[in-house]
């Protein structure tokens, strides 16, 4: 009696999960990870901690470290740095911002905290870092657009 009325249900069963789209887990972590990125970029200026990246990614630290290096190549914390470091060159290069609006727009409370970064990421202070692009520029251009 139980082969025939639970072997007919079971190949049913196996049939309906194969048909299925199942995600395997490399996939499901790579879904994780890009969650994380997603929101770091959409919230560049949001002060993250590495806990509420590990949270978003429903991961455990090690794991969501391993992983996230992985993925983007960096450490979660160091990846953020560079993102905000390149929007500064975006703000910087316009020249539409003040010092203290480039700070507050890439997630740093102060200018001096802001200048201490962004001279340990590219080797020089940000205004140093406008003068010397705005001089590339006018050899390479011309007068850059302001």
């Amino acid at each position: 009696m139980f082969q025939v009325v639970l072997m007919p249900w079971l190949a049913d069963y196996f049939k309906e999960q194969s048909a299925r789209e199942v995600i395997p887990v490399r996939s499901r972590a790579e879904a994780q990870i890009e969650r994380v990125v997603s929101m770091i970029r959409a919230k560049i200026a949001y002060d993250w901690t590495l806990e509420e990246m590990t949270a978003l990614a429903s991961m455990s630290r090690s794991t969501f470290l391993i992983r996230f290096k992985r993925a983007v190549a960096s450490p979660p914390l160091e990846y953020l740095t560079t993102l905000r470091m390149q929007k500064a060159k975006d703000m910087l290069a316009s020249a539409a911002y003040e010092l203290g609006e480039i700070a507050e727009a890439v997630g740093y409370g102060s200018e001096s905290a802001f200048c201490r970064v962004f001279k340990r990421t590219t080797g020089q202070p940000p205004i140093a870092w406008q003068r010397a692009y705005r001089e590339a520029w006018n050899e390479d251009c011309g007068d850059p657009v302001t």
